[in-house]
C-alpha cells in the first residue's frame, strides 16, 4: 500500500512533536531550545561575518590605568599606569610605574620584579592560560625595572618605560587586548609570569571617542563580545536571538560562567540580563574552585557586582570546594568595607573554610589590619578557632604583627587561648618563641597570663629558651617564670636550657 505524501508528512511531524515531548520531560529542553537549533541549522550567525569598519587615518593616544586587581582566587595582577598611542599600525605604549600587590599564598611571595613587557593579545581573563611566551600575542622586547618592595610581596616601581608593538588595524578590535607581563622571582629562585589586561573594549573605545572610528557596541556581536566590549543593548539583543539563548545554556568555560566573565570584564550591568535569560544566580564553572559568582565578586573587590548579584537571589552564604564564602573572600582580599557590608546583609561571619580559617583569621594571616578591624565592627568573633587550631591573634603573633594584634586585642581577643590542635601553645609563648619582646609586653599588658603550661607541661620561658632566644628568656625571669625541668623523651627531644633564672641563658652563653 502507497502511503501518500500528504499522510507521509503528517506521520513526520507527528514523531517529531512526540520526539519533542520526549526530550522536554527527560532533559527539561524546551521547544524554544528546540525551534532555536532548528533555526540555527539553517542559519548563518550574524556575529561571525559582522565587519568593524575603520576609518581611513586612525590616530588617537589614551590614558593606561590598570589597578592591580587581587583577582581572587587566583594571583594578585600586575598593576600598570601610563598613556598609549597608536599611530600609522603602530601601538607605543608609555609606562610611568608598575605595581603588584601581595600574593595570597605565602610560598608564592615575591621576592623581586626583573623586566616588565607589554603587547596586544587575544588572551581572556578565564581559561586561555598565561604562559609569557604565548604565540597569541604580539609582544615588545623585555625591559629591566628597579622595584622598590612596599609590603610582604607587594612591589612598586616609577620611571619612565617607552614600548612599541605593531599593531595594524584588526577587522574586530574587541577581540584584541593590551596586556602588561612582569617577570617576579619566588622564593625558590624560579620566575613566575604575572600579567594584567585592559578589557578588550579598550582600544576600539578609545578609536571611537577619540579617532571617531565608529562605535564597537553598534556592531552586531556575540555573547562573549558583548560583555566584553561592554555593550548592555549588545547584550540584551543577543540574547532574544537564538544563538544568544543557545550561548547561555552552557557556560563559556570549564573555568568560568557567563557571570564570572561578566565580572571580570567590569560589567555589572550584565548580571540581571543573564539571570534573566535563564542563568542561574548561584551557578558554578565545575572547575577545581567550583566557585559561586558572588564569591568571585567579594574576593575581587566588586562591590557593584556583589550587590547586584545579592538583588538577584544569590546565596550569600554560599562556599566554594575550596570552603571560601563571599564574607571569606572579601577578608582574605583586604576588603573590610565590602565584608562589612556582606555582615549587614547577615551572612555567617564565623563560617570557616576547608583550610581550618576563618574570616577573621584568613585576614590576619594576610596582615590586613584594616580588613580586620571592619570584620571586629561587623561582628566577627576574634576567638573563633577551627578544629583548635591558629585563631587570629596566633597568627599576627606568628608573624610579629604588633600593629594588628594590638587591634585584635583592642577588639577583645582573648590572649590566653592555646592552639589546641597542636601543644596548646599561647600568644606569649609564641612570642617568646619568635624572641619578640615588644609584643610580649603588650600581650601581658593586655592580660596575658605568664604561668600558663603547655600540653607538655611548658612556659613562656621554656619557649625561649628552646628556640635559643635569651632576651627573650631573661624577659619572662624577671617576671618569676622560673624554666621547668628538661624533658628528655624522645617524644620531645628537648635540648639543654639554664636550670633557673639565676643560671645564665644557654642561648646567650652560645653568643
Amino acid at each position: 500500500m502507497i502511503i501518500p505524501r500528504k499522510a507521509r508528512y503528517i506521520v513526520l511531524l507527528f514523531v517529531l512533536v512526540i520526539f519533542s515531548l520526549f526530550l522536554v520531560k527527560k532533559y527539561s529542553i524546551s521547544f524554544r531550545s528546540i525551534l532555536d537549533s532548528f533555526y540555527i541549522l539553517h542559519h548563518d550567525d550574524p556575529a561571525i561575518s559582522s565587519h568593524y569598519d575603520w576609518p581611513g587615518e586612525l590616530n588617537f593616544e589614551a590614558p593606561l590605568a590598570l589597578p592591580h586587581i587581587n583577582n581572587f582566587p587566583a594571583f594578585a595582577r600586575i598593576g600598570a599606569w601610563g598613556t598609549v598611542k597608536w599611530e600609522d599600525n603602530n601601538l607605543t605604549v608609555q609606562l610611568y610605574e608598575v605595581s603588584h600587590a601581595a600574593e595570597r599564598t605565602e610560598w608564592f611571595d615575591c621576592k623581586a620584579l626583573l623586566e616588565v613587557r607589554v603587547g596586544i593579545t587575544s588572551i581572556g581573563f578565564f581559561g586561555d592560560g598565561h604562559s609569557v611566551d604565548n604565540p597569541q600575542g604580539s609582544w615588545s622586547a623585555w625591559q629591566p625595572i628597579v622595584a622598590k618592595r612596599t609590603g610582604q610581596g607587594a612591589y612598586s616601581a616609577k620611571g619612565d618605560w617607552s614600548f612599541s608593538i605593531a599593531a595594524p588595524l584588526a577587522s574586530k578590535p574587541w577581540k584584541s587586548r593590551l596586556a602588561i607581563e612582569a617577570k617576579c622571582i619566588v622564593k625558590d629562585g624560579s620566575t613566575f609570569s604575572l600579567m594584567s589586561f585592559t578589557s578588550s573594549w579598550f582600544l576600539a573605545k578609545a578609536a571611537h571617542f577619540q579617532a571617531y572610528a565608529p562605535d564597537p557596541c553598534t556592531q552586531i556581536l556575540s555573547l562573549r563580545d558583548s560583555i566584553t566590549a561592554r555593550c548592555p543593548d549588545a547584550l540584551v539583543a543577543r540574547l532574544n536571538t537564538p544563538w544568544g539563548r543557545h550561548e547561555i545554556l552552557n557556560n563559556p568555560s570549564h573555568d568560568a560562567t557567563w557571570l564570572d566573565i561578566a565580572i571580570a570584564e567590569s560589567m555589572p550591568a550584565a548580571l540581571s540580563p543573564l539571570v534573566m535569560a535563564g542563568v542561574d544566580v548561584n551557578v558554578t564553572p565545575g572547575d577545581y574552585s567550583d566557585e559561586p559568582a558572588l564569591v568571585y565578586a567579594a574576593g575581587n573587590g566588586d562591590v557593584q557586582s556583589v550587590r547586584e548579584l545579592l538583588s538577584l537571589g544569590a546565596d550569600k552564604n554560599m562556599k566554594s570546594k575550596t570552603g571560601y564564602s563571599a564574607y571569606n573572600a572579601a577578608a582574605i582580599s583586604g576588603y573590610g568595607d565590602l565584608a562589612m557590608e556582606l555582615a549587614e546583609q547577615g551572612v555567617h561571619r564565623d563560617s570557616s573554610t576547608g583550610n581550618a580559617y576563618t574570616a577573621m583569621s584568613l585576614a590576619a594571616y594576610h596582615g590586613n589590619i584594616d580588613a580586620t578591624r571592619r570584620l571586629l565592627e561587623s561582628g566577627s568573633d576574634p576567638d573563633t578557632q577551627v578544629g583548635g587550631w591558629y585563631n587570629a591573634l596566633h597568627h599576627a603573633v606568628k608573624k610579629d604583627n604588633i600593629e594588628l594584634a594590638r587591634t585584635l586585642l583592642v577588639g577583645g581577643a582573648n590572649p590566653n587561648i592555646g592552639v589546641n590542635a597542636r601543644r596548646g601553645e599561647t600568644p606569649l609563648m609564641m612570642a617568646a618563641e619568635n624572641g619578640n619582646i615588644p609584643m610580649m609586653e603588650l600581650l601581658i599588658s593586655m592580660g596575658a597570663s605568664v604561668s600558663i603550661i603547655d600540653k607538655m607541661g611548658k612556659n613562656a620561658t621554656d619557649y625561649a629558651e628552646f628556640f635559643r632566644k635569651a632576651d627573650a628568656s631573661d624577659f619572662m625571669c624577671k617576671r618569676g617564670v622560673e624554666p621547668t625541668s628538661i624533658d628528655r623523651s624522645a617524644r620531645n627531644s628537648e635540648t639543654s636550657k639554664r636550670a633557673n633564672c639565676n643560671a645564665p641563658s644557654i642561648a646567650r652563653s652560645k653568643t
